[in-house]
């Protein structure tokens, strides 16, 4: 791996999932056409370039998936819910988990294509997903911090590096540096090295469970 390139390629986290009704559960999926057609091109490219193509299946929203896109869900709700904030309505139309499980399947089945052979899949979103449900920390930028509880902090960016980390070097950072993000803290301060033995205990169950599917 020394002289190896790696191209690291991110979706949004709504992109895999937008739909062209915006209905609660719909799967008419409004851009999944495009990334297929884009995963080739950038494929293309970093094979031109020498480089090995890692495809960034990101993180999805803390609540779920509003409808309309111009906000992020900012408390727990059951899909079909309605949210109402300054005169707007937003509508939500997935869970955090449906999220998840979508981008999850969709990112999987983008490498998985055969014209695809070769290119690697960081999960992110599942990463963000165990962290989250062990009780680490709560990964995401939340109002108090300018945040819109869709958007990392500290330890989001800590997860998401971890996970490139392995895919890079096949294993975990070491145990003894915690770098600090340039980025908004979150409640209670920065990331502890406790919070972190924790998430790459986690990252590389994630990353070991991915590569044995």
């Amino acid at each position: 791996m020394r002289n190896m390139i790696f191209a690291f390629f991110a979706g949004n986290s709504d992109e895999a999932l937008s739909t062209h009704s915006g209905k609660p559960g719909a799967e008419d999926y409004s851009l999944r056409e495009n990334m297929e057609k884009a995963v080739r091109i950038l494929k293309k490219r970093a094979e031109e370039k020498h480089a090995k193509m890692v495809l960034w299946a990101p993180h999805a929203y803390q609540y779920g998936f509003f409808r309309d896109k111009t906000a992020k869900p900012w408390k727990i709700g059951n899909v079909g819910d309605w949210y109402e904030r300054d005169g707007w309505r937003y509508q939500l139309t997935l869970s955090e988990q449906e999220m998840v499980e979508r981008n999850m399947e969709w990112y999987r089945h983008l490498c998985e294509e055969p014209e695809n052979k070769g290119i690697l899949l960081a999960p992110v979103v599942r990463a963000y997903h165990e962290v989250v449900k062990c009780g680490i920390g709560d990964p995401y930028l939340a109002e108090e911090k300018t945040g819109d509880f869709g958007h990392q902090n500290n330890l989001g960016n800590y997860i998401s590096a971890c996970v490139c980390f392995e895919i890079v070097f096949g294993e975990m950072p070491k145990a003894d540096f915690v770098p600090v993000s340039h980025t908004w803290g979150m409640g209670g301060g920065t990331l502890t090295p406790h919070q972190a033995a924790m998430i790459r205990k986690k990252v590389h169950e994630v990353m070991e469970e991915e590569r044995t599917r």
